[in-house]
């Protein structure tokens, strides 16, 4: 089959009562899936098949469904994503008739492989293409970096700093920075412009 699609995940809000989501795009095996339910405070689980859920339309080019034992529950996220395994399973023989079939299929997933990557690369920090940055290399030792914290040198290259030095924050935060400059709830108060009695009537409005 031609490959004319770059989709290979789908998200889905969960509502404690949705068990089948569809999946748009050909798989070759239903553990070329994996399904990861993230809970409404981000924490995410990899669901196992059989035991969490059942797989529909493999072999399918239009895809099919993923059939959840229990409903993901309202603010909860089910995500349905194809990872292609990286094998190569294709032994031509010589002599042996063409494999039309066989051999389409092997180009297939190796489609499927770069929009594998392609996905990963698309959740990574990445530099522009006119960036010239030269340092994106890091070799700086694993005893070396213990401790500390990415950073960016005078020159914009790619650095460590201390965990202590980065993390110190001097209290009270000015105004200008976002805080109350203030160490109590009355002067915090006072700086803002606010009184009790205005935070009481906010409250009893939401």
């Amino acid at each position: 089959m031609t490959v004319s699609s770059a989709t290979n995940k789908i998200s889905y809000s969960g509502d404690g009562s949705q068990t089948v989501f569809a999946y748009t795009f050909k798989i070759f095996n239903q553990d070329d899936l994996t399904v990861i339910i993230r809970s409404a405070t981000g924490t995410e689980t990899t669901k196992t098949i059989t035991t969490d859920y059942t797989v529909s339309g493999v072999g399918s080019a239009s895809g099919g469904n993923v059939t959840m034992v229990t409903a993901p529950a309202s603010g909860e996220t089910l995500t349905i994503l194809r990872e292609q395994p990286f094998t190569q399973g294709l032994d031509l023989v010589p002599n042996d008739p063409f494999p039309a079939n066989s051999l389409e299929e092997a180009l297939d997933k190796i489609v499927f492989m770069m929009q594998r990557q392609d996905e990963e690369l698309d959740r990574c920090i990445k530099l522009s293409k006119t960036n010239t940055m030269s340092s994106t290399e890091f070799t700086v030792s694993a005893a070396d970096r213990a401790d500390e914290v990415f950073s960016f040198d005078a020159n914009g290259e790619l650095s460590i700093t201390p965990l202590g030095v980065v993390g110190a924050i001097t209290l009270p935060l000015a105004l200008s920075n976002g805080g109350t400059n203030a160490t109590t709830a009355q002067a915090a108060r006072t700086n803002l412009g606010t009184t009790e009695e205005a935070e009481v009537l906010a409250l009893a409005l939401t």
